[in-house]
């Protein structure tokens, strides 16, 4: 309604880009302790693993290589080394 104080909002947060390089993990029991690694690629380089998906032998990795773009990799054959 026109005429009535509203209640003052919450602060915002500042819109400046993060200076943190590593991608965001979930936090918790089901946080995955390959997230944030860095690993090597014969073809592509060093990347950093971005998403893991499924479990042991079908387990599935997705490895951000910069210049190169995201990658989905099964694991046990990738050929990838840690970094």
């Amino acid at each position: 309604m026109r005429g009535q104080s509203q209640p003052p909002s919450a602060p915002r947060r500042s819109s400046s880009p993060s200076t943190i390089s590593r991608p965001a993990a979930r936090r918790g029991a089901d946080a995955n302790p390959l997230l944030g690694q860095r690993v090597r690629h014969p073809s592509y380089g060093v990347g950093t693993i971005v998403g893991v998906e499924g479990d042991d032998e079908d387990r599935r990795l997705s490895v951000s290589f910069p210049g190169r773009g995201t990658k989905k990799f099964v694991e046990r054959y990738a050929q990838l080394e840690q970094a």
